[in-house]
C-alpha cells in the first residue's frame, strides 16, 4: 500500500515534485515544438530549473524521453481502466476506449514520433531503455485484456482467446497512429469507426452474442 503524504519524508516530496514538474515541462515541450524541442538545456528554461539540476534526475536526454513517455502512458492508462470499470453497455464503452485512445495518440504524435527513435522501441532485455519499455507494454496490454474479459463477460466477444484480441486491438490502435497521424494519411472515414468495425470483425461472439 502507498505511505500516505503525510508519511513521506519532506525532501522525498520535494524530489518527486520537481521530477514531476521536469517531465510536464517535457511534455510541453515535444507538443509544442517536436522533439528537437526537447534540450535538457530548453527542458531547465521550461521548468525554471538549473540543468544540473535537471541531470539530477535523469542522467540523459534518452532517459527524459523514455520517463515522458511512461509518464504519458500512465495518464493513458488510468483513464482506459475507469472506462473499463464503468457499468454501461459494453461496446459503448469498447467505442470510448478505441476514440480515447486514438485521441491521445493524435495529440500527442511528436511524443510518439520520438519514442520511435529510442532503441528500446523495440525492446531488448536487459538494457535500461529496453526494460522500461517492456513493462510499459506489459502495462498497456493488461488493461487491454481488462477490456476484452469485459466484452466476454457480456457475451460481445468470442471467449477463449483474450490474449490474442487484446493484441490485435492493440495492433490495429496502433497501427491506425503511426500510418495516419504519424505518415500523413487522412482517411475519409472516421479512424474510430474503421477500428472498432474492424476489431469486432474478427472477434464478435458467433453465437449467443450480442448483434
Amino acid at each position: 500500500m502507498t505511505e500516505p503524504a503525510s508519511k513521506v519524508p519532506r525532501r522525498e516530496r520535494e524530489r518527486l515534485r520537481h521530477r514531476q514538474e521536469i517531465l510536464h515541462a517535457a511534455r510541453h515541450l515535444v507538443g509544442a515544438r517536436g522533439i528537437e524541442g526537447l534540450t535538457v538545456e530548453q527542458v531547465a528554461r521550461e521548468a525554471e530549473f538549473a540543468v544540473g539540476s535537471i541531470y539530477r534526475h535523469f542522467s540523459s536526454k534518452e532517459e527524459l524521453i523514455v520517463a515522458v513517455v511512461g509518464d504519458f502512458a500512465d495518464d493513458i492508462i488510468e483513464e482506459m481502466s475507469e472506462i473499463v470499470a464503468e457499468p454501461s453497455p459494453y461496446l459503448d464503452r469498447l467505442e470510448r476506449f478505441v476514440r480515447l485512445s486514438l485521441q491521445h495518440q493524435a495529440e500527442c504524435q511528436p511524443l510518439f514520433e520520438a519514442l520511435l527513435t529510442l532503441p528500446g522501441q523495440f525492446p531488448v532485455p536487459g538494457t535500461t531503455t529496453g526494460d522500461q519499455m517492456m513493462e510499459m507494454h506489459r502495462r498497456y496490454l493488461t488493461v487491454l485484456e481488462a477490456i476484452i474479459a469485459a466484452g466476454e463477460a457480456e457475451g460481445v466477444l468470442r471467449p477463449g482467446a483474450r490474449l490474442s484480441h487484446a493484441v490485435a486491438l492493440a495492433a490495429l490502435l496502433q497501427g491506425y497512429a503511426k500510418v495516419c497521424w504519424m505518415g500523413g494519411v487522412a482517411l475519409a472515414t472516421d479512424p474510430a469507426s474503421e477500428v472498432l468495425a474492424s476489431f469486432l470483425d474478427g472477434s464478435r461472439a458467433r453465437t449467443g452474442g450480442a448483434t
